[in-house]
C-alpha cells in the first residue's frame, strides 16, 4: 500500500517529483549537496524515462506469489532435498530474470538512463563534491571489510 501511494497514486508530476526527491537523496548521500544545474539534470532524466510504475507493481506482485507458491510447494510436499534445492534454485533464477519480457526490457533500459544520467551527474560534480564521494565510497569500503571480518 506505501508503496502503491509512493509510486502510483497522484499525478503523473507528483509522481516525478516523488523520483527526483528520491534520486537527489541518493546523490546527495554520495556528493553531499547538490547545485541548481545538477539538480535540472535530474529533473530532465526523470522527465524522458521510460520508466512505468505500473510494471514494477506487477512485477512486484509476480514475485510475491512466485515466494508464497514456493514456500507453500516446499512446506506441503516430501520433497527431496535435491528437489528442494531445485525448486529453490529455480525461484531465485525467476527473482533475478523475470519471465515477464515488458518487464525485463523496461528494467534493462531504465538501467541505461540510470546510467547515462548519473554519469552526467559525476561528470558535473565539484572537486569539493568528488572528494565528498571518494570519503563516502571509503566508509562504505571500510563497513564493508568490517562486516567481513565480524569487527563493528
Amino acid at each position: 500500500q506505501k508503496w502503491r501511494k509512493e509510486w502510483l497514486d497522484g499525478s503523473r508530476p507528483e509522481r516525478q517529483l516523488r523520483r527526483v526527491k528520491q534520486l537527489t537523496d541518493r546523490a546527495e548521500m554520495l556528493y553531499g549537496p547538490l547545485e541548481e544545474a545538477q539538480l535540472e539534470g535530474l529533473r530532465a532524466s526523470v522527465a524522458v524515462s521510460v520508466f512505468k510504475a505500473e510494471l514494477s507493481y506487477r512485477e512486484s506482485l509476480r514475485r510475491h506469489q512466485d515466494t508464497l507458491q514456493t514456500l507453500h510447494q516446499l512446506q506441503g510436499t516430501s520433497l527431496t532435498e535435491a528437489q528442494a534445492r531445485a525448486a529453490v534454485h529455480a525461484w531465485l533464477a525467476r527473482s533475478i530474470n523475470s519471465p515477464d519480457a515488458v518487464y525485463r526490457q523496461q528494467l534493462e533500459t531504465i538501467t541505461q538512463e540510470n546510467c547515462h544520467a548519473l554519469a552526467a551527474l559525476h561528470n558535473s560534480s565539484t572537486a569539493a563534491q568528488r572528494l565528498k564521494a571518494i570519503e563516502t565510497l571509503k566508509d562504505y569500503q571500510a563497513d564493508a571489510q568490517a562486516l567481513m571480518t565480524g569487527q563493528r
